[in-house]
């Protein structure tokens, strides 16, 4: 299991992982598990997909390897508080769940935050192309 938040990305790896995720945000599908979360919660695919396009990459991890999945989180606007667990090896959105937007995850645990990865070459090896 590993893991990189944002604060861990540089520059580059930030630009590409949101660029990446927006561009396919359109072609998500909900796995089983999204569904019965959402229904309990009453959350729908169409704000999964709005919040993979307008919202923010908080990490990217492996937690279920060989699987690469992204938190991406909405902080502002029509679906505030959402936080989407996408797939990106098959864009099936795994889960949904809210969060206030003023949680500021004082009491976060940073130790499974050692993920050394660049998320460029990661999400580029997913693609089957070279990496530098």
């Amino acid at each position: 299991m590993s893991r990189k938040h944002y604060s861990q990305f540089n520059v580059t790896e930030t630009a590409f992982i949101h660029g990446y995720i927006r561009a396919n945000a359109a072609k998500v599908t909900g796995a089983e598990h999204f569904y019965d979360r959402a229904s309990e919660r009453t959350f729908d695919i169409s704000q999964a997909v709005d919040t993979l396009a307008n919202g923010r990459v908080i990490e990217v991890h492996n937690d279920r390897s060989p699987r690469i999945r992204a938190l991406v989180r909405r902080q502002s606007g029509p679906n505030s508080g959402t936080n989407v667990v996408v797939d990106l090896m098959d864009w099936h959105v795994v889960t949904v769940y809210y969060n206030s937007p003023s949680d500021t995850h004082d009491t976060l645990n940073w130790s499974p935050y050692r993920w050394q990865v660049n998320v460029v070459n990661l999400v580029k090896s997913l693609r089957g192309e070279k990496c530098k």
